[in-house]
């Protein structure tokens, strides 16, 4: 229950932060969009681990936290207060890192990457069919199938160098 209360408590903290976002994400318009934004957070948290200086620092400022280590806290912290996986409630956060093949990473950030923000790891070649399908059945898979007629199209551009995706499958069940 204490991580519960200390989770609770930090994303309470983070209005500021949902706000800002959601106001760009969420403009009027004809279109239906969803945005979560406990996934924003983190993506852009995973985002400030492979950036450096004045970028970081900007996406920090955004995040509304000092230092990346408060971040990091800050992760964990969001982490195990969200990620549930009972009867009753499922609350399932997933990321993955897709990865150009050819391209030097820095090991330090992505084994980072794995540990803080339990984040997988693909590489290959972004224009091809099969990363395309693995990135759609990846999504598929960590949306509880829930998205299948929206991912059906999902590819990465040719020049994707690195793309970070979140995803969350939520369901809670009504008690009679």
């Amino acid at each position: 229950r204490q991580l519960a209360d200390e989770s609770e408590k930090l994303q309470e903290g983070m209005n500021g932060y949902y706000a800002k976002v959601m106001e760009k994400l969420l403009v009027a318009g004809d279109d239906n969009t969803v945005c979560s934004p406990l996934n924003t957070y983190i993506t852009f948290a995973m985002l400030a681990e492979v950036c450096r200086g004045n970028t970081r620092q900007q996406i920090l400022d955004l995040l509304q936290v000092p230092d990346i280590e408060t971040l990091r806290t800050s992760i964990r912290t969001i982490w195990e207060g969200n990620y549930v996986d009972t009867p009753v409630l499922k609350s399932l956060l997933a990321n993955s890192l897709w990865l150009k093949e050819g391209y030097t990473y820095n090991h330090e950030t992505m084994s980072r990457l794995a540990e803080t923000y339990y984040a997988s790891s693909y590489s290959g070649d972004p224009g091809s069919e099969e990363m395309g399908q693995a990135l759609r059945e990846w999504t598929d898979k960590n949306t509880g199938g829930l998205l299948s007629e929206q991912v059906k199209d999902m590819k990465l551009n040719p020049d994707t160098v690195l793309a970070l995706v979140s995803t969350i499958y939520y369901k809670g069940h009504v008690g009679r």
